[in-house]
Parts: C-alpha cells; structure tokens; sequence
C-alpha cells in the first residue's frame, strides 16, 4: 500500500528520497502510529515535494487501517 500510494500521488519525483520515505512510511504503520511526522522528519526531499507526499502518507494509512 505504501508503495502504490507514493507511485498514485506523484511522490517520488526523483526518486532520490523515495526509499527512505517507503521504509518510514511502512515502519510508522506498522508501529500503529497515527502522528507521522516523527516517523518522516528524518527525511528530506530536495525536490520538496512534500505535500505529494503526505497526501501518499494519508491514503496509505487509510488503506492499511482497512478504511
């Protein structure tokens, strides 16, 4: 779900920052977080395509919570 959220809203634009934004993603989801800025904040896009990105972050979340 992570993966597809990213890839159906336009998150990975270089792709320079993608995995290390998979991987957080994923491990806040499995940890049952709802606050995923602790999660992404160790992670920098130098495209800063952040709010593509968060859009991936809440439609995974959804997804993986079954909503």
């Amino acid at each position: 779900p992570v993966q597809e959220a990213m890839v159906a809203h336009h998150g990975s634009q270089c792709g320079f920052c993608t995995p290390g934004f998979v991987m957080s993603m994923a491990a806040a989801q499995v940890n049952g977080a709802t606050d995923h800025d602790d999660y992404l904040a160790g992670n920098l896009c130098r495209c800063t395509g952040y709010d593509k990105i968060v859009r991936a972050v809440q439609d995974a979340a959804k997804e993986m919570r079954g909503a």
